[in-house]
């Protein structure tokens, strides 16, 4: 069945992309990759290696004379041996909204719409933008309290500002909800996954990016709350599967000639225990020259005032603790041969406690140390 919708996926893609004409517009992506860790699983990617990773996307969309957009994008995804592949459609919705524009400066968005957060929420799967496989995974994680997109509404002014900056501002509210797993090991020492569907409820919040005159200069800043709801994860740690979580998030770019710096963080707390965690990465890149450019990351995942369980604490020592939860470095060489057609060449070194197939244990153990590897090819139309 799974065969029989992809290729039927791929027909409809041939066939209404020379169909399409205004008012009606078609658009796609596509990233394929090779993968391999070095010493255990992570996000899908096994120790022998996969070709089983890919993102694949079709939108479709009406434009009315006014401006208003009618928009949906189906996608499909393959993480590996991800766990989480047991539970995704082969084929799924990833947005569908209306955008009802009533001037020139002001819209409004309802349905399922892209999360305002960050840069590149938006564009996290589109692979010819990106300079690595996926957006990093320090600020924009795959599910829980950080999202792609949300069910509701939106408010968005576009402002022009003296000299010419503009402002982009979004007002918006919503939830979602995600599959979040629990870890158990099992007699083989390898971990056991009981997958729950969490969600995040009564949210709302704000972003803003301001843009310089030449484009080569964006600040952002935003920040959302809402209540999470059914998470196991926080279960386990704090005996409660719900709670209020307040976050805010800041990002930074700036292009000098051949240069690109980018910067983005993201802080949340959770109110009812004031556990806090910092996510964040810095990314440098140099531009050779049309064809050829060079790309390097680092991105980490603090925790602060993590309780610890009874049964891991010492005798009069700390209920709290604070830790480095993950920590990545990476390196990206692009070669493009077209606008349209990009290859990756990527590796990663990472050390922390988020993995998928061997068992640690963060109130005791030692981080875990691995890399792994990744060849892509992306296009789109």
């Amino acid at each position: 069945m799974g065969k029989l919708v992809r290729i039927f996926f791929f027909l409809l893609f041939l066939i209404l992309s020379g169909m399409a004409q205004e008012p009606f517009q078609i658009h796609g992506h596509l990233t394929q990759a090779y993968g391999r860790s070095q010493n255990y699983q992570f996000v899908g990617l096994p120790t022998t290696g996969t070709t089983d990773y890919r993102n694949l996307a079709l939108q479709f969309s009406y434009h009315a004379s006014d401006g208003s957009r009618l928009v949906l994008q189906f996608s499909h995804q393959r993480i590996g041996q991800s766990f989480l592949m047991e539970y995704e459609e082969d084929v799924e919705l990833d947005w569908g909204f209306f955008e009802y524009r009533f001037a020139e400066n002001y819209a409004l968005k309802f349905g399922r719409l892209q999360l305002p957060m960050g840069f590149y929420n938006e564009l996290r799967d589109v692979g010819i933008v990106l300079p690595f496989y996926s957006v990093p995974y320090t600020f924009y994680l795959k599910g829980s309290f950080v999202s792609e997109t949300l069910d509701g509404a939106a408010l968005i002014t576009t402002l022009q500002l003296p000299n010419f900056w503009e402002w982009r501002t979004t007002l918006f509210g919503g939830g979602w909800t995600w599959l979040e797993s629990m870890g158990i090991p099992n007699f083989q020492g390898e971990l056991e996954h009981v997958v729950v569907e969490a969600s995040f409820n009564e949210g709302g919040g704000i972003h803003s990016i301001l843009t310089s005159p030449e484009g080569n200069l964006k600040v952002g800043l935003g920040g959302f709350v809402g209540q999470i709801k059914n998470s196991p994860t926080f279960g386990l740690v704090y005996r409660t599967s719900f709670g209020t979580f307040w976050t805010w998030n800041a990002s930074l770019e700036w292009e000098a000639g051949p240069l690109i710096f980018t910067g983005e963080m993201f802080s949340g707390i959770y109110e009812e225990v004031s556990q806090h965690e910092d996510l964040f990465y810095l990314q440098a890149g140099y531009r050779f020259n049309p064809r050829w450019s060079l790309y390097g990351q680092y991105g980490a995942i603090k925790g602060y005032d993590l309780n610890i369980p009874r049964i891991f604490r010492t005798p009069g020592g700390p209920e709290s603790m604070n830790l480095d939860i993950h920590q990545t470095t990476g390196i990206s060489l692009n070669y493009r041969f077209s606008d349209p057609l990009v290859v990756k060449v990527e590796s990663h070194w990472i050390k922390g406690y988020i993995t998928e197939k061997a068992t640690v244990n963060f109130f005791k153990d030692d981080p875990l140390l691995n890399q792994y590897f990744l060849i892509s090819i992306a296009t789109a139309f």
